[in-house]
């Protein structure tokens, strides 16, 4: 996992996007299995294990980010080789992605 942010002093985060790699055994390479953009991301980033019922014991990290009001939240994905997925906290809900929210203007 990497956190990454363009090379810049002053900045009021510790890095705006992540990119997590996987290891694929068939074509001896690193492959990108997860980024995410736009983050105002707060050091540090942590990483331990968690069991999940059906999918047993798996690699997680967990992301500190600051919202625009400057309240910092923790964002916690799985890493399931070679799939990452965020693990939502009871009651969390997904939010929409900018992506989609944002309108084409012609």
């Amino acid at each position: 996992m990497c956190a990454i942010t363009e090379p810049h002093d002053g900045l009021p985060y510790d890095y705006d996007q992540i990119r997590v790699f996987t290891w694929n055994i068939k074509k001896h390479r690193y492959e990108t299995a997860y980024r995410e953009h736009g983050l105002n991301g707060i050091l540090p980033v942590t990483m331990t294990h968690e069991s999940f019922d059906k999918e047993g014991d798996l690699p997680v990290f967990i992301l500190r980010v600051k919202d625009d009001s400057g309240n910092v939240s923790e964002r916690k994905y799985k890493l399931n080789t070679p799939i990452v997925r965020r693990v939502l906290a009871p009651g969390e809900q997904k939010e929409a992605s900018k992506r989609a929210t944002s309108h084409r203007q012609r």
